[in-house]
């Protein structure tokens, strides 16, 4: 599986791990030619989307045909490890 179905399962597995919470996008995007970076965050429900402690860098890459995308996720912060 590749491009943006390869995309949309993952983030369907991160959701799946951590039933109950949502995604944040913590800041810009940040884009140059074919790639592109973003930091992310993990939110507990609740009011305010409280933070659940668990922030995240990706970086989104695009092929030539612009078809063919990768992303590439870092934990940068997770709780109690």
């Amino acid at each position: 599986m590749e491009g943006a179905s390869a995309i949309d399962a993952m983030v369907g597995r991160v959701r799946q791990q951590f039933t109950g919470r949502g995604l944040r996008l913590a800041g810009a995007v940040d884009g140059h030619h074919d790639q592109a970076r973003f930091t992310g965050e993990l939110v507990a429900p609740g009011p305010g989307d409280q933070d659940a402690g668990v922030v995240d860098f990706d970086m989104l890459l695009t092929g030539v045909d612009a078809k063919r995308e990768r992303v590439r996720g870092f934990l940068d912060q997770v709780p109690g490890v």
